[in-house]
């Protein structure tokens, strides 16, 4: 059904052949029975959720910017997650681009690197995040890009979202204030940064 649909598209070859790792991916992370989660949108909403909570919580909860946060907002945190899968060479973010969101890695390698694309200022593996300076400043530009090298995963959160939180959670603005030292922290470390490795190629 898959390969008929690109067919009607007319996508060339190699096209084709990133989708198909795309969702050969997919099946990988989240299983090939399509019908194997059936059973969460069968039980209540509160209990679902109880369940993404259960299997997500450990995943933010570890990371400073979370510290100290209770547990109902760390919930409508989760909850408001987007899983997002990328093959290697897929771009997370393009150096200058409109900032919106940040970024849970959960598997996989990526490399954040100058607007060139020659150096490398970081690599970022399961546990690592990244864009989070998108969430707390107006009309933020991206100031590296982000390409996964493997195949990857990330939990997404949109800053629509996270300041819709802070607003239902007020006692939660410390993870705004610890947010912006973080973010701060990195924009004055990524002016002294220098190459850490050689670019590896896709």
């Amino acid at each position: 059904q898959i390969n008929d649909s690109m067919i009607q598209m007319n996508l060339n070859d190699d096209l084709k052949q990133r989708v198909r790792n795309s969702y050969a991916f997919s099946w990988a992370v989240h299983g090939r029975d399509e019908n194997q989660h059936e059973w969460l949108h069968q039980i209540s909403k509160d209990l679902r959720a109880e369940v993404f909570f259960t299997v997500n919580r450990n995943l933010i909860a570890k990371l400073p910017i979370f510290k100290g946060a209770d547990d109902f907002f760390l919930l409508d945190v989760v909850q408001r997650m987007v899983s997002q899968l990328y093959l290697p060479g897929d771009y997370v973010l393009r150096f200058g681009g409109l900032g919106q969101e940040m970024f849970f890695v959960t598997k996989g390698t990526l490399q954040a690197m100058n607007e060139e694309e020659t150096t490398v200022f970081s690599i970022l593996t399961a546990g690592d995040f990244f864009g989070e300076i998108a969430l707390i400043e107006d009309d933020c530009r991206r100031t590296a890009t982000v390409r996964s090298f493997t195949y990857s995963h990330c939990n997404v959160l949109r800053k629509t979202d996270f300041l819709e939180l802070l607003e239902i959670h007020p006692k939660s603005i410390r993870t705004k204030t610890l947010l912006k030292k973080m973010a701060r922290s990195r924009q004055e470390n990524s002016k002294k940064v220098k190459k850490i490795s050689a670019i590896k190629k896709f």
